[in-house]
């Protein structure tokens, strides 16, 4: 599992693997629980404060090694000289994402 997780954080999982398992799969289910109706955010507010930190830390980790895995896709598909376009729209969706979670909580701050 170390092994797995220094591979992914390195990019030197596959592009497919990384953006869809990884960054989709992965970061979906760990988002979930910052779903539950507030009354858990009321009663919990120490664990739910943990998870917070723990949802941040992993989206950031999970963001890195998608992102290194699109560079070394790009790499490789410019040496064959094939298209990268996957690449450069999953890289453009991170980036959409990013935008969209810190719209978001500026507005949960407003």
């Amino acid at each position: 599992m170390k092994k797995d997780l220094k591979l992914f954080w390195e990019g030197k999982v596959s592009y497919g693997y990384s953006y869809w398992v990884w960054m989709t799969l992965i970061g979906t289910v760990i988002s979930l629980p910052a779903f539950l109706p507030d009354v858990y955010w009321d009663l919990y507010v120490i664990p739910m404060l943990l998870y917070t930190v723990f949802l941040f830390a992993s989206k950031i980790f999970l963001i890195v090694g998608t992102w290194r895995s699109a560079e070394i896709y790009k790499k490789k598909k410019q040496k064959k000289k094939q298209s990268a376009i996957w690449a450069y729209l999953g890289q453009i969706s991170i980036v959409l994402s990013v935008i969209r979670t810190l719209v978001e909580m500026l507005k949960g701050i407003a």
